[in-house]
């Protein structure tokens, strides 16, 4: 299995960056959190891209802003609610998700969804010309903001323009490139891209040295073996690798796959991934939960809406008594959008819960977190020790294997035994 990561950005972690070990399918961090590429300079046209250097050369700074995720109604992917999870980049117009290369091997391949805000061709203004999907490069000099590459390719999108336009003109008329070293090596036929619409965007360098981008289904490759600095093509040549960068702060993320190159099976491009969020149709099973307190309403009224746990609020804290228990139940049609999933033989094959705001009274307290496939009858659990103060806990089933085949039968169940 060659798999690594599968994020749908469901998860609202209570971190300041993104920890890939929450969203990997093999417990390992991929994420290097969110790091500059270029800090200073907009990526405009091609005629005019090699007269802005910054961009040419792309930098590795500190994590000084961190991939924020929340629910929107501007997710691409919707549960029964409306909303779902993206992610984006706080604060910073010039950004890209960086990925730890020791963690891939033999190559990378990517499957995300990107809204593309506007693009037009001026050296200012609320848009700009153009956003690097991915980066891969070497040769770090310099020291903070001044921390450059040497050696570097980008796949990027831009408009197919050849002058500046003034005033702003946007451009649905778009095109992707591969740019390496000052130079543009190849680009897509054209692209019509809607202003503000979601875009599928795959990319992938394999261990032969060809570097492929496509949106929508439009594609540009080109072997970087013919460039006299890339010595064999291999992927561990590479460095460093920035993906999913952002031109402005209104770009959104969502419904992320990652696979590298390694192992015989989940070794070149996945394929579409959508994820949705099971907070509000996971439905409490009172008779099998027991221990549980409403702090919100005083005395042993029992837990009846799910929603009590998606407040933060002190005063709607639930209470587990030691040697108690809460479950619940998950249906696909509780959480699916009312227009169903529009996928073909959908399997729901990977399960991650999230718990913020948990605290115990007394050290050395152990919460044992169990999924269960109601379908195979088979359960995971993990052991989360708990703190005095305040805490986030994230536990998950990436094994997990379900057919949807009949929406209105029970998928999972989740239960929280406090030990």
């Amino acid at each position: 299995m060659a798999k690594k990561i599968r994020l749908g950005f469901e998860i609202n972690p209570p971190y300041s960056a993104v920890d890939g070990r929450f969203c990997s399918c093999d417990g390992n961090n991929h994420f290097d959190q969110v790091k500059y590429y270029s800090s200073s300079r907009r990526l405009l046209h091609r005629n005019s891209i090699d007269t802005f250097p910054a961009i040419a050369k792309p930098q590795r700074e500190g994590n000084y802003h961190a991939l924020q995720m929340t629910t929107s109604t501007n997710a691409r992917t919707k549960g029964s609610d409306g909303r779902g999870g993206i992610a984006y980049i706080y604060n910073n117009q010039f950004s890209a998700l960086a990925l730890k290369t020791e963690n891939i091997n033999e190559g990378i391949y990517l499957n995300y969804w990107h809204y593309m805000p506007s693009m037009h061709t001026l050296n200012s203004g609320s848009s700009y010309g153009g956003a690097v999907l991915f980066s891969a490069y070497n040769g770090l000099n310099g020291t903070g903001s001044a921390t450059t590459a040497d050696n570097y390719v980008h796949i990027y999108i831009a408009p197919n323009a050849e002058t500046y336009e003034s005033p702003v003109v946007t451009f649905p008329e778009k095109r992707l490139f591969i740019y390496a070293n000052g130079s543009i090596l190849a680009e897509s036929e054209l692209l019509t891209i809607p202003d503000t619409e979601y875009i599928n965007v795959k990319i992938s360098l394999d261990n032969t040295g060809v570097i492929t981008g496509e949106v929508n289904g439009k594609s540009v490759s080109y072997d970087l073996k013919n460039l006299d600095w890339v010595t064999d093509g291999a992927f561990d040549m590479w460095e460093y690798l920035n993906v999913m960068g952002v031109c402005r702060g209104s770009d959104t993320l969502d419904d992320l796959a990652i696979n590298d190159g390694s192992g015989g099976t989940d070794d070149d491009m996945p394929g579409e991934i959508k994820c949705y969020s099971v907070s509000s149709g996971m439905q409490y099973v009172s008779g099998e939960s027991s221990g549980i307190t409403n702090n919100f309403n005083t005395g042993d009224t029992p837990l009846d809406e799910v929603g009590v746990l998606a407040d933060s609020d002190s005063q709607t804290l639930l209470e587990i008594d030691k040697g108690g228990n809460l479950k619940f139940s998950i249906k696909a049609e509780d959480f699916l959008p009312g227009d169903g999933h529009g996928m073909v033989d959908p399997r729901v094959t990977d399960l991650f819960c999230s718990l913020q705001s948990v605290r115990a009274a007394t050290a050395d307290q152990l919460l044992i977190s169990e999924i269960k496939n109601s379908q195979s009858n088979t359960t995971v659990s993990s052991n989360h020790y708990l703190s005095l103060t305040e805490d986030g806990y994230i536990f998950g089933n990436t094994n997990f294997d379900n057919n949807l085949v009949d929406l209105s039968a029970e998928l999972a169940t989740i239960n929280l035994r406090y030990t």
